[in-house]
């Protein structure tokens, strides 16, 4: 719990997590993710318990997922994130994901949103190529 969400802002801007967030993004976050009591202060509206369970049992099987799924699949991650590394993309991209980087952490979206949607709009367009031209073959 923050004093108030200005504090709140002050105090994660700091945070190596939060640090590199755009202003935008830190004050969006701020405000989706607290509430104001009577008093002014702010509280998260989630358990950060829960998002490390979260983070604890996310699933290590993506390279599964193309075969499983039989559609075109596009990851976008930070090249800087620690959960992605070489050698897992290298996993990735050889059981058929397309992986392409933004720069950034893990928390890369909130850091780079321009180069993030850029690569997001690119990555519907590669999808998009590849089932227009399965459907003219």
């Amino acid at each position: 719990m923050w004093p108030s969400r200005e504090v709140m802002a002050s105090s994660l801007g700091r945070r190596g997590l939060f640090r590199r967030f755009t202003p935008e993004a830190l004050n969006d976050y701020i405000e989706a993710g607290t509430r104001l009591l009577d008093d002014g202060s702010a509280e998260l509206t989630f358990d950060p318990r829960i998002e490390v369970e979260i983070f604890r049992h996310l699933p290590d099987h993506l390279s599964q997922m193309p075969k499983r799924l039989g559609v075109p699949i596009e990851l976008v991650a930070g090249s800087e994130s620690h959960l992605l590394t070489a050698s897992r993309i290298k996993r990735l991209k050889r059981k058929g994901l397309s992986v392409s980087e933004v720069p950034g952490t893990h928390m890369f979206p909130m850091e780079h949103p321009d180069e993030t949607r850029a690569a997001i709009l690119a990555a519907w367009q590669r999808i998009a190529n590849v089932r227009q031209s399965s459907h003219t073959a």
